[in-house]
């Protein structure tokens, strides 16, 4: 009798435990879903980075082409800059639901997604219910998983629930599965690869999976370097100047990265000990209690590589911040680290495990609410310029689709459902001109107004201190 209550128990704890992890995923979601929603709508995402989407997405829909005019101010692949074929994946859905709404709430459920495989590979290493539940925790906690949905939509928010469901069957050992999942990795970006790539390594040499691991990892290579030479032939090539402060011939590309880091990597390690970059490494690694820091093999370090390599080197500051899209994949990886070091540490110091993870809660709380809770002023704000938001949303929607626009760009994403939209760099070619009349996006929008009258162009509509819009005259 005792025993069958016991298993009653167990099971009953289980199922209360998903119910808690269900309800964190529908809070996380109200949030950043929600959040995300409403700065599209009260006009705060801006060209870079959902308008351009957002028109690509009207064109995938019409032509089942890439294709986007406000990337470059020019009609082009938006795989020009960069191929992320996953993008195609959330097509179908994009089809039903044709709005811009679709993308932010799509993006959201991808990244909370993720919950799924580390709730799996946690159960793959034996963690308790509890133990399970507080990792759930701190996946929708981290800050960086958060603060990346407000700028705004990009391929990266698809890499860490590729990853961890790659690692999954990877720890199960379900290589066609997994396979799958590594093809989807390289279809993510150009720079994906590396993700997989490392996984290999550390597959072949922490797992010694030494068949698998080298097929992923030779794949992976072979994939980076047919798509950047097709890239750098047919695309404007790989952003490696975001590494310039590693490089110095320009001509080697990433290859003069490497070389710089194993050549000096004293000045390497003087790169990473900036200011911001050692804030951003707290943030980072605070929340996760620093687990994917206490490697006692060297061959657990390959997982923190792409940390190192994308986020930690890099001077392009937007790199190390987890206000924007380039934690996705990195951080994945440490969550997988952080769970191996702890299943692996608790047998030997279980209370202090134990008190590490609920130190880690309490850091994601208070880095959360001190860095997320501003995303709240979205709803206040949408509330408060309810019937202005209103006004400016019709006389917008006045401008026919088939109208080419110039616009500032906190309206691109407004007017990027057609085929020709343009983020104002004063060209005065189009049918209309948008100009954003509020003073904290835009300082000059009188003078583009009175210029545009003078290149013959008509008041048609105005709305003191939020948006004009002038028409070119047929005279």
């Amino acid at each position: 009798m005792n025993e069958k209550d016991t298993k009653i128990n167990i099971r009953m704890t289980s199922l209360t435990i998903k119910m808690f992890i269900t309800i964190q995923i529908i809070l996380w979601l109200l949030f950043v879903a929600g959040l995300t929603v409403l700065r599209y709508l009260c006009n705060y995402s801006g060209t870079f980075d959902f308008g351009l989407f957002s028109q690509m997405y009207y064109y995938m829909d019409k032509t089942f082409l890439p294709v986007t005019t406000a990337e470059r101010n020019m009609y082009m692949s938006h795989f020009a800059v960069h191929v992320s074929p996953i993008f195609y994946t959330i097509l179908p859905v994009y089809k039903i639901f044709a709005s811009q709404i679709t993308l932010l709430v799509c993006q959201a459920i991808i990244v909370i997604s993720g919950i799924i495989p580390l709730y799996k590979i946690c159960r793959k290493y034996n963690m308790t219910d509890k133990e399970i539940w507080i990792f759930s925790l701190m996946y929708c906690l981290f800050p960086a998983f958060i603060g990346g949905c407000f700028y705004d939509f990009h391929e990266n928010k698809f890499l860490t629930v590729i990853i961890l469901w790659m690692i999954y069957f990877l720890e199960m050992r379900k290589y066609k599965a997994s396979m799958l999942f590594a093809i989807l990795l390289c279809m993510v970006k150009e720079d994906a690869p590396v993700y997989a790539a490392c996984l290999g390594l550390f597959f072949i040499f922490y797992k010694k999976e030494y068949k698998y691991g080298m097929t992923v990892f030779i794949m992976s290579v072979v994939y980076f370097m047919t798509v950047t030479t097709l890239m750098k032939k047919y695309g404007i090539g790989i952003m490696t100047n975001r590494f310039s402060n590693l490089m110095y011939d320009d001509s080697l590309g990433l290859v003069g990265v490497i070389k710089t880091v194993m050549v000096n990597p004293v000045y390497a390690v003087k790169e990473m000990i900036t200011e911001d970059k050692i804030v951003f490494l707290l943030q980072v690694m605070m929340p996760l209690g620093f687990l994917p820091l206490i490697n006692n093999k060297w061959s657990k370090w390959i997982l923190v590589i792409p940390f190192v390599l994308v986020n930690m080197l890099s001077d392009y500051k937007y790199q190390h911040s987890i206000y924007f899209q380039y934690t996705y994949g990195s951080c994945a990886m440490l969550f997988y680290l952080a769970v191996i070091n702890y299943c692996e540490y608790k047998e030997r110091r279980r209370d202090i495990m134990h008190g590490v993870i609920i130190l880690a809660i309490i850091a994601s709380v208070l880095i959360t609410d001190s860095t997320m809770s501003s995303k709240l002023r979205y709803l206040d704000m949408y509330i408060s310029d309810y019937d202005i938001l209103q006004e400016v949303d019709d006389v917008l929607a006045k401008i026919p689709e088939e109208a080419s626009v110039e616009s500032h760009s906190g309206y691109v994403p407004k007017l990027s459902l057609r085929r020709q939209i343009y983020k104002f760099d004063n060209r005065y070619k189009e049918d209309y001109i948008v100009v954003d009349l509020r003073k904290s996006w835009e300082k000059n929008g009188d003078e583009v107004i009175e210029q545009a009258q003078k290149k013959g162009y008509v008041l048609t509509d105005y709305i003191d201190r939020y948006v004009a819009v002038l028409k070119k005259s047929t005279i």
